[in-house]
């Protein structure tokens, strides 16, 4: 795992810990990491099995954002999928900034591009994510513009990353 990836998860362990729903995540890195090419069996074993030999969810936790850490270049990446799909919104909000959306935000997507005067109900960054569609993967930030647009040449340009912050 790159450097600057284990200082976020550092720099954020107590509420990583703290708010991380350990079997659910565990169920999605299990399922995402296809061949076990990032978590070998026998360490996808031992995260399953540790609620059952009396670990508190802070030991289990905190040895889990531990062991990740030493998994190679790709682990960071998994884990944010896995948190992102397993329901830990805020966790991907803390690891990676731009790959979220803050609830409040989310709520007023839809009207951004109709209404595009003062926003102060807005309270922080909108990601606008437009990606290929043709490999089957939809995600909750472009969902939104197919859904209000329904313009299938959007998805057929490269990957654009678009920022608003309003305040």
């Amino acid at each position: 795992m790159d450097e600057v990836h284990k200082r976020r998860i550092n720099s954020n362990l107590r509420i990583l810990v703290d708010e991380t729903r350990h079997e659910p995540l565990i169920y999605m890195i299990q399922k995402l990491d296809t061949g076990n090419k990032v978590i070998p069996v026998t360490l996808m074993t031992k995260w399953k099995e540790r609620g059952g030999y009396g670990w508190s969810v802070e030991q289990r936790n905190s040895e889990f954002y531990s062991e990740i850490q030493r998994r190679g270049p790709h682990a960071f990446q998994l884990l944010v999928q896995s948190l992102q799909r397993s329901g830990h919104e805020k966790l991907v909000y803390l690891l990676e900034p731009t790959l979220s959306v803050p609830e409040a935000d989310e709520e007023d997507q839809p009207n951004i591009l109709r209404d595009p005067g003062p926003r102060d109900d807005v309270e922080s960054l909108i990601v606008l994510n437009f990606s290929n569609l043709n490999n089957g993967g939809v995600n909750r930030e472009h969902n939104w513009i197919h859904d209000h647009f329904n313009q299938p040449f959007l998805y057929t340009k490269p990957k654009i990353l678009l920022s608003f912050r309003y305040e």
